[in-house]
């Protein structure tokens, strides 16, 4: 794993590195290397920082972009264990703009104990919580941050998640699903000074 994530420091982002990565990493759940590709690109495209909502790889991924542009990661997890999982894999390879927040959810698939999340959010990965309306409840939460954000949305493929997730930023964002992707859809601000 070590080397893959050396290997993705010194600039090599093409596909066969994040396909060693995901392989390493060894969780099928993970977000599939043309996805992880995709985030890590979408997210060197940012000068303001990180939100992850799930973690994992991702999070590996998303703190290697935060250090090419300077920023940092606030990862917003619903299993503990899974929280420290990610925790100890980020130490392991000395990636220190992540920081891993467990949040377990309440009755609604909110968290219960959201972090300070920055005004400004410049990428989004979305891959969680699961929540009683697909994932989407926590949108309106972070409305005002992500007004700006370049946003992935992971597992549109679930009962009623698209429609969703489409009336939750149809009015901030532009939404293209990616079918080769495995369920993600991209969505960039309608706002043209956001482009970048």
């Amino acid at each position: 794993m070590i080397e893959h994530i050396k290997a993705l420091r010194a600039g090599n982002d093409g596909i066969e590195t994040f396909r060693a990565l995901h392989k390493a990493w060894g969780n099928d759940f993970s977000l599939r290397p043309v996805s992880l590709m995709l985030a890590f690109k979408m997210a060197c495209r940012s000068d303001d920082p990180f939100v992850e909502t799930g973690s994992g790889l991702s999070s590996i991924v998303l703190g290697l972009a935060a250090e090419r542009r300077n920023v940092s990661v606030t990862t917003i997890e619903s299993d503990a264990e899974h929280a420290k999982i990610t925790q100890a894999a980020l130490d392991d390879a000395g990636i220190f703009t992540v920081g891993v927040n467990h949040c377990p959810l309440d009755d609604k698939g909110l968290p219960t104990n959201m972090p300070g999340i920055p005004a400004r959010v410049g990428f989004w990965l979305h891959d969680g919580p699961m929540s009683f309306d697909g994932r989407t409840a926590i949108f309106p939460l972070l409305a005002d941050q992500i007004r700006h954000a370049r946003i992935m949305v992971d597992d549109i493929g679930a009962p009623g998640y698209l429609d969703h997730m489409v009336a939750a930023l149809r009015d901030t964002h532009r939404i293209t699903t990616i079918p080769d992707a495995a369920g993600v859809a991209l969505c960039v601000p309608r706002s043209t000074s956001d482009q970048g």
